[in-house]
Order: C-alpha cells, then structure tokens, then sequence
C-alpha cells in the first residue's frame, strides 16, 4: 500500500453499506481505503477488519486519537449520509473538513426544506446552520443526481460550489439474474400494485391510495413497503389501506434480503411513486430493470434525472382519471426501452465515481 492515495470513508450503516465497500475495494483497489461506521444499527453483516472500523459513536471522530489519526492520515474523506454527522464533522475541524466531500443521499438535505419555527424543530435549525458552516469548508457536495444539487443549494441557502454526481453503489458481488426474473410467467391474472418505497410522509400515500380506491372491485393486490421511517406514519397507512382495499391491501413491514425482494419486485406488475422528493431510486430503477411499469410525479428532481438519462416512465397525473385497462397497459417497445436505460446508467456509475475519486490527486 505504500504511495497509494489515502481514502477514508465515513458512512451510514445501512442496507447500501456492504455495497458501496465491495464496490470501491473491487473497482478503485489502487486506493488505500478505510471504512467508519457505527457498530450498531441495521443489522448486516460485518465486522471489523484492516480496513473497517466500527465505532459506538461518531463522537469518537473528535475525542479519541486513534480516529483524530485515521482523519489526519488521508488525503480525502468521502461522508455519505449525512444525517446523524453533523456537529462531529464540525467539530473536527477546518483541517479535516477541507478534505470532505459530502455525499448526500436526499432526505439527509431535503429534511430541511421548510421547517417550521417551533421549539420542537430547533434541533433541525441548529443542524442547517452547522452543516451549511460545514459545507463553507468542505471540498466538494456529491448528489446522487445532478438535480438534487439545485435543490440542495436551493434548501440551503448556499452559493455554487465543487459538485459531482454518483449514484448509490451497487454490491459487484450482487448476482442476481433479472432476466430470468423478467421472463417468468404470470400463473393468474392478479394485477399487483406496489405503491411507495418507506413509511415517510414524502411517500404521500394517502393521496395514491385514494386514487387507486376506484379500483377495489378489479382483480388487483395492493402492497406498500413499510420496512423503515416513521411507525406511526406507517400504521396510519395500514389502516387507510385496510379501509380501502380490506383483504387486497399488503403492508410490508419487514426488510427483505435484496435477493428476495427482486423475486418479490418481480411478481409485481406496477410500481406507483408518489414521492415528492428524490427517494426510492433503486426500487425504481429494479422495477425499470424488471420489465414493469413505473408512475412517479412529473414535478420533482428525480423525474427530471430520469428523463435525461432517457426512461420513459407513466406520470402520477394520469392516473387520476384512467381507466384500468389504461394503467395496466404497458407496451413492449416502453419496457424493452427501459430495461436498456437502466443497464446504460449502472456502467456510468464507475465513470461518475472515479471523478470523484481523482478529483485534485
């Protein structure tokens, strides 16, 4: 390892961390990575090695050496995630900050925009007025698309800066056949709905549920992953799904492993996407891949990324006075025209990635 470029990756322990590890040891191995990370948290499977490291607090980036050390050592710092970062990265100070490109993964900045003036909210004030402090110093802002840069900068108050695109990494070691998922054969003639990615207002399942109630009496299956976010909100949607649908309406509560949740994507038939931000990108784009028809709102970041890259996906405005026929329709030409645009963009994610990467060495 010696004379190779020093990069330390602070990140959020979630289902993309394995991932984006694999990924970068597999496609930048010319790099000396190292990986921070809490020990707790979503359950995966890792544990420490020579270039992981596990904390119980991101506090000990700033009050222990052994950390101080690690940040001191590399030459760039990639944070991704931002959400629960925020005064540690402050307090680490201008020499650390300098070397921070922030990752920013969407709800991590868009939880800012418009938060109200209550005593209640002043933690998200105080994290706004220090993350914006943090950005002033850092090297460079990464959005996972180019939109999201716009609205970051809108949300936050702040002027043009370095910025660069990269996706969420997808896991090299993922061997997953989507084309024999795609050309499996439908044994009934359920259509199956899903609607929505989290259970967070930013879903706005409420308003898509309604919509759809006109459908009750079809042969359909509604399902609404609700894996992670906010319970309450979840049981809130529990319970208009059951008053709208009864017996055809399916809450998913528990995290699949990926594999699984491809075979269940593939039994789908629709993807609805009501979210009024940058979300659920990778459910979209599994459900590009999968062959199946996608709805998102016409008014955010995110379908305006997918526009550029070349999808052709359904608008939520159409559904508000379709016929059934018309939103289970979906034509060869549109599916075979999606699955390619997915398959191009996933081969610019180590394109987008080495910029960022090599940027200033």
């Amino acid at each position: 390892m010696d004379n190779k470029v020093r990069i330390i990756h602070i990140l959020q322990r979630s289902q993309f961390t394995i991932g984006y590890i694999e990924f970068m040891r597999l496609y930048y191995n010319n790099f000396d990575h190292g990986f921070i990370m809490l020990r707790d948290g979503e359950k995966i499977d890792l544990q420490p090695s020579d270039d992981i490291y596990l904390v119980e607090s991101y506090i000990q980036l700033y009050t222990e050496r052994k950390y101080q050390e690690i940040l001191q050592s590399a030459d760039k710092i990639i944070v991704s995630g931002i959400w629960n970062m925020i005064e540690t990265l402050y307090k680490c100070g201008s020499e650390i900050l300098t070397k921070c490109y922030f990752h920013f993964w969407g709800g991590d900045f868009y939880r800012y925009r418009n938060i109200p003036y209550k005593w209640s909210q002043r933690h998200l004030h105080k994290d706004k007025y220090l993350l914006k402090k943090c950005l002033q110093k850092s090297a460079a802002v990464v959005n996972l698309i180019e939109e999201d840069y716009t609205e970051l900068k809108r949300i936050l108050g702040i002027k043009d800066m370095k910025h660069f695109v990269a996706p969420m990494c997808k896991n090299p070691k993922e061997n997953i056949d989507y084309a024999s998922y795609r050309n499996l054969e439908k044994t009934d003639n359920v259509c199956r709905i899903l609607v929505g990615n989290s259970a967070t207002v930013h879903n706005q399942h409420e308003e898509i549920l309604k919509i759809l109630s006109k459908y009750a009496n079809e042969n359909i299956e509604i399902y609404c992953p609700l894996s992670y976010g906010w319970k309450e909100y979840g049981d809130k949607v529990i319970a208009l799904g059951k008053e709208y649908f009864g017996d055809k309406f399916h809450p998913l509560t528990e995290q699949l492993p990926k594999d699984k949740y491809v075979e269940f994507l593939a039994t789908c038939d629709i993807g609805i996407y009501n979210n009024n931000r940058q979300q659920a990108m990778g459910n979209i784009s599994i459900l590009a891949r999968l062959g199946k028809k996608v709805y998102l709102r016409d008014d955010t970041a995110m379908w305006s990324h997918f526009e550029k890259i070349g999808y052709r996906f359904n608008k939520i405005s159409e559904l508000q006075d379709a016929d059934f026929e018309d939103i289970t329709a979906y034509s060869e030409e549109q599916k075979n025209h999606n699955i390619q645009a997915r398959e191009l963009w996933e081969q610019q994610t180590i394109v987008l990635w080495e910029k960022v990467l090599c940027d200033n060495l």
